[in-house]
């Protein structure tokens, strides 16, 4: 598993060469396991205060507390989630392209992302072939 996700980062901008279906769903649990914890730690830091802007009534007064209510830590996990994400988005891209070449599908089919990623992510499913476009 760790091994996979060493992968992952050591790639971090190879659209060339190849990824196993092992590599990409090892990638998917890492990613998403990072991405619970910080969303768990995010959520006991009181950051969904912010975001659905309560309204308290205390003897005929209202208060409301948006964004600007939330908590330091909640700030902080915000912001590491954010930063996560976008870490992530260009690797997670090449692994898409590696994963689809292994599979003998052109790496264009990763365009489908842009509206309908259930097709990439079924591609994705396909075992490893031999084939034009698994050449380098």
């Amino acid at each position: 598993m760790l091994e996979a996700y060493k992968k992952f980062w050591k790639g971090y901008v190879d659209f060339g060469g190849r990824s196993t279906r092992a590599d990409y769903w090892w990638t998917f649990l890492c990613n998403g396991i990072i991405g619970l914890v910080l969303y768990i730690l995010f959520i006991i830091s009181g950051g969904l205060a912010g975001f659905f802007a309560m309204t308290n009534v205390n003897a005929g007064a209202t208060t409301s507390v948006g964004i600007t209510g939330m908590a330091g830590g909640a700030i902080f996990f915000f912001i590491l989630m954010m930063l996560f994400s976008l870490a992530t988005i260009i690797p997670w891209l090449a692994l898409e392209v590696r994963r689809l070449r292994d599979a003998n599908f052109h790496w264009a089919f990763i365009f489908f992302n842009l509206g309908l990623s259930i097709v990439v992510f079924i591609l994705n499913q396909f075992p490893t072939k031999d084939g034009e476009y698994n050449q380098k």
